[in-house]
């Protein structure tokens, strides 16, 4: 089965949009492009903005990439995994063999080998699927690198579009503040204006009163105002916890998921008291997370284009991060040891 769009979400979301951009550039929005430079660079980013918006939409219901059957076979062999993608330290360490496949399988993370690349298997898709791949059960299939499955927008989010999304997070926030503003100064502008109009009637100055007429909204006009502006400001909150949450991920490298496993794994080491450090095996630091999932240049940054990550080339492995697991290896395999000397110990082990 393909990856396919959402054939309900997108218009929906694209007939909501139109209806609030016609109310925004029709009413609130006051610009004279024509003799204001100011007035022409707001317009031409606030333009930019809306048209990213629904570009980096359209391309979160293209797919976040699915596993599917005979991946295996497609991606882990030694033609198409390259020796470097495999760190020395690894390789020595035992964790993994130079074509990336598992030997070690100490330090189960949710069923899934933290320190090998073995693969797990779904009970619900019956076939194995890489690591940092999980089951969404809206979509029923697993999914790359997934994140989590988006209400909003009806989709699931993971490795082909976590991009697209954190750019649809920031445009849609850009977008929602300058609305807001928009909206805003045009209230001004009619408050304004009806308070000079007032003191123009007093004043018996026809000209200036119909010059200010011109400003002033209707009282339709005003609470439809009002109301695109409350849409807004809900808007704008979700949007607001969402990138909070989303940079506080990615600036880690890690996933909802993953954050549970991880929890589980340094409650498992404090029980037995070897705390683990604050770190995972595809931490590469702050800067070089955020390059791997925004790009290289500064320029692609705010492109709605697709790039690959950088520490993965289709989803299916992902390179690990050697001072990570330079650090987590040695007590992972202590409290495997203890584990295995408690069941001994217990008579729980089986013989040999």
């Amino acid at each position: 089965m393909e990856e396919t769009i959402n054939a309900h979400a997108v218009p929906l979301f694209y007939g909501v949009f139109a209806v609030l951009y016609l109310v925004i550039f029709a009413v609130a929005m006051d610009l004279n492009p024509l003799s204001s430079v100011w007035d022409l660079l707001v317009g031409v980013v606030y333009h930019w903005c809306c048209v990213c918006c629904l570009v980096c939409y359209f391309h979160c219901h293209r797919g976040p990439g699915f596993v599917r059957q005979g991946w295996e076979q497609e991606y882990i062999n030694p033609e198409e995994v390259p020796a470097s993608a495999v760190t020395i330290m690894e390789e020595k360490s035992g964790a993994v063999d130079r074509w990336g496949r598992g030997r070690v399988e100490t330090g189960l993370m949710g069923g899934q080998p933290m320190l090998g690349t073995n693969p797990s298997y779904c009970d619900k898709c019956k076939m194995s699927r890489p690591l940092r791949s999980h089951h969404c059960r809206r979509c029923g299939r697993c999914v790359l690198r997934l994140d989590h499955h988006c209400p909003w927008l009806a989709a699931c989010v993971g490795f082909k579009n976590y991009r697209f999304f954190l750019q649809l997070l920031g445009y849609m926030m850009l977008t929602c503040v300058m609305s807001l503003g928009f909206i805003f100064a045009r209230l001004l502008s009619s408050s304004s204006a009806s308070a000079a109009a007032s003191a123009s009637a007093i004043n018996q100055d026809n000209d200036s009163d119909s010059d200010q007429q011109d400003k002033i909204l209707s009282g339709a006009g005003m609470l439809l105002l009002v109301v695109c502006a409350m849409c807004l400001l809900a808007v704008s909150a979700l949007v607001a916890f969402q990138i909070r949450t989303q940079i506080n991920l990615a600036g880690r490298n890690l996933t909802p998921v993953e954050v549970s496993e991880m929890l589980f794994e340094m409650d498992r080491a404090d029980y037995f008291e070897m705390p683990l450090p604050n770190t995972h095996r595809w931490d590469h630091g702050l800067r070089a997370n955020l390059l791997n999932i925004f790009g290289p240049t500064p320029l692609s940054w705010f492109v709605p284009d697709y790039i690959p990550m950088g520490d993965s080339t289709n989803g299916h492995y992902f390179r690990s991060s050697p001072s990570a697991l330079q650090k987590l290896i040695p007590i992972q395999r202590a409290i495997q040891d203890k584990i295995d000397g408690d069941l001994k110990a217990s008579g729980l082990m089986m013989r040999s």
